[in-house]
């Protein structure tokens, strides 16, 4: 078994970097962000759970089913 450090090298120099440059978003289909892709604006300024969804555990569906759901 490869430690992590060894696979990590072996990924770097099966793929080297080709360089960065600044593109539009348009181009940007299909590559990689060399860097943090950070909003100056939080866009809807409140939360919106159409949007932002819901997060739960999945154990605490243990046991629901459509006739008896569980309440969360």
């Amino acid at each position: 078994m490869l430690s992590l450090e060894e696979a990590v090298e072996r990924s770097l120099a099966a793929a080297p970097l080709q360089g960065c440059e600044a593109i539009l978003v348009a181009g940007a289909a299909g590559r990689f962000a060399a860097s943090s892709a950070n909003a100056n604006v939080s866009l809807p300024g409140f939360d919106n759970s159409a949007m932002d969804g819901y997060a739960v555990r999945s154990a605490d569906l243990n046991g629901a089913t459509t006739e008896s759901p569980v309440e969360l």
